[in-house]
């Protein structure tokens, strides 16, 4: 690679980093992984410093705050859909300093990245894939609908390996994670990303129409069966002369019956 930065060039990065993120109580630091790998010939092109400034930049910009409420023991994944970076990090409590701390793993320019972790995007652009599409999951974040099917997917493959073990412990698990909402608020946002794309000219032949209620494979009782466990205040909050998603739709029919 021509030009290759320096851990100059990283220690002034963190310095930089560190007073965006700093209004939003966080701390950035550099793994020895991320100088590796922002040299690395799989690159294809030089990642410079100009295109890592103005990356941290915007993602404090956009998702500085959402950022943050993550929490510590959180993974996730920045990038820039113009320049094809990808920043995987790590957020960690530091208790000597009583501060949360950011970790760049490491860092790479791929087209389409792929990953099951949450992902803050900038510089959108014109949606080609309809798996990388941005998904608002109530209560948890963003995720591209490809992203978060894999999500679904380790949950439910858990799910069945606890079921699998026929122990107790694990019964009460799984009832705990059935009934915590989550999985339900994914469900709720994978379908209604389907049902957008399915309302869009040029994804309507591969995802087809919305549903019909009125003509759908199984009962609206049992799709309100499967949803009795969103909290009250959550049912309530449903306007279902105006509901959003095919989850939504089924709750407010199964209310009529």
């Amino acid at each position: 690679m021509s030009n290759p930065l320096t851990q100059t060039d990283i220690d002034q990065l963190e310095v930089f980093a560190d007073r965006l993120f700093a209004k939003v109580g966080i701390d950035v630091e550099f793994t020895r992984h991320f100088l590796d790998r922002v040299n690395d010939q799989r690159n294809r092109k030089q990642i410079t410093m100009a295109e890592l400034t103005r990356m941290f930049k915007q993602e404090q910009k956009r998702w500085g705050k959402a950022i943050a409420k993550l929490g510590p023991d959180e993974e996730a994944v920045m990038k820039d859909l113009q320049t094809d970076l990808n920043i995987p990090f790590a957020l960690r409590w530091d208790q000597k300093n009583n501060e949360l701390d950011l970790i760049a793993k490491t860092v790479m320019r791929k087209k389409d990245f792929k990953t099951s972790n949450q992902e803050f995007a900038v510089e959108d652009r014109k949606i080609k894939d309809p798996m990388s599409k941005e998904v608002a999951v109530r209560g948890v974040g963003r995720y591209s609908l490809g992203g978060l099917q894999q999500n679904l997917a380790k949950k439910f493959a858990d799910l069945a390996q606890r079921a699998a073990t026929g122990e107790p412990s694990d019964f009460r698990q799984i009832q705990y994670l059935l009934n915590n909402g989550v999985i339900d608020a994914m469900m709720e946002g994978v379908i209604e990303a389907y049902d957008d794309l399915a309302r869009q000219t040029i994804y309507r032949r591969k995802f087809g129409e919305e549903v019909d209620l009125e003509n759908a494979p199984i009962s609206t009782y049992d799709v309100k069966d499967m949803y009795e466990k969103w909290s009250t205040s959550y049912k309530k909050s449903i306007d279902c002369s105006n509901p959003k998603g095919f989850s939504q739709k089924a709750h407010c029919a199964g209310r009529k019956k």
